[in-house]
């Protein structure tokens, strides 16, 4: 039905932290994901960072070949602290040839810089970026970003609210990267 829907515009979904599920569950999640996969109307899609746990637990959703692809033009990542490889992966081979109006990551925090490094640089096809709490190494992959000439990046926002204010090294960063754009 959702693969057919061509009222769907926008979509959000979430993992409510789903230890196990039986061989029936995850064939219903397959099913669900391969509907998405061929619907071409969503153009707003919001996802939870642990969606797509390392350990298999849960299907992954082929974004890359995912038919609303081109019609897509939001993108939200919602408690990116638990965003996980296969998520970033997911997210970045996906980003990597797709134009999108806006990306949003919500809650980046600590220990999640590999992740948020691998999808912020596949960003070059983003017109606007949105980063809610922000570190200073995160603000080097940000400046990376607009450092980068083939980057159509135009707005990006930062908020930093729950971690205090980004300090000279993140800014330095950034202003480097505009330097070199």
């Amino acid at each position: 039905a959702i693969g057919r829907n061509k009222r769907i515009r926008e979509l959000h979904m979430s993992n409510e932290r789903v230890r196990e599920i039986d061989r029936n569950a995850y064939e219903c999640i397959e099913a669900l994901y391969r509907g998405l996969e061929s619907n071409r109307s969503i153009s707003k899609l919001g996802l939870d960072g642990d969606l797509f746990p390392d350990d298999g637990t849960l299907p992954i959703l082929n974004l890359q070949n995912a038919r609303f692809k081109s019609r897509l033009k939001h993108l939200e990542i919602h408690n990116f602290e638990t965003t996980t490889n296969n998520f970033s992966l997911m997210i970045s081979s996906a980003l990597e040839d797709m134009s999108l109006e806006s990306l949003d990551i919500s809650k980046v925090g600590r220990g999640v810089d590999e992740q948020f490094q691998r999808i912020v640089l596949a960003c070059q096809k983003v017109k606007s970026l949105t980063v809610n709490r922000i570190t200073t190494s995160q603000c080097a992959i940000v400046g990376a970003l607009l450092g980068n000439t083939a980057s159509v990046v135009n707005e990006v926002y930062l908020n930093d609210e729950h971690f205090g204010r980004i300090d000279e090294e993140g800014l330095a960063s950034i202003a480097d990267g505009l330097v070199g754009n």
